[in-house]
């Protein structure tokens, strides 16, 4: 609960107009105090997640950098986090892999590493509800 209390709070504190109003008046200050913000994001993050995504972060970085100017930037960051979505592995075939297990299908997954063929095995958590004892579903 207190990451969702601090989040909350983040995003009642920012201020759009004030954010555009410093990149357009002093933009190495705007740099700075973003840098600072997504370092803070970070850093509130699960030790799990800070190396994924200060990882993350680089990419984004590096990105930016070899734009020439920030449209072109916004078009290559926008067509990344597309990817991320709508690529081979992305986010949408995660959540159609996913639904596949809650429906009790196993998905098989194709081409993983070394070629070869895997397929995906549901866990059940080892309690049985009292409808697992009359035989009419599984619990996962």
């Amino acid at each position: 609960m207190e990451n969702k209390a601090l989040q909350e709070e983040r995003n009642s504190a920012f201020d759009f107009d004030e954010w555009c109003e410093l990149a357009q008046k002093n933009p190495e200050e705007f740099e700075e105090r973003r840098r600072a913000a997504v370092e803070e994001v970070i850093s509130s993050s699960s030790p799990g997640m800070q190396q994924r995504l200060r990882q993350l972060q680089w990419r984004i970085d590096m990105e930016r950098r070899r734009c020439k100017n920030p449209m072109m930037s916004c078009m290559k960051l926008f067509d990344m986090m597309w990817d991320f979505v709508h690529a081979e592995r992305g986010f949408l075939h995660a959540v159609n892999m996913l639904e596949q297990v809650a429906s009790g299908t196993v998905p098989v997954v194709e081409e993983a590493r070394g070629g070869v063929e895997t397929a995906v095995l549901p866990f059940g958590s080892g309690r049985a509800c009292s409808a697992c004892k009359a035989g009419s579903h599984r619990c996962p």
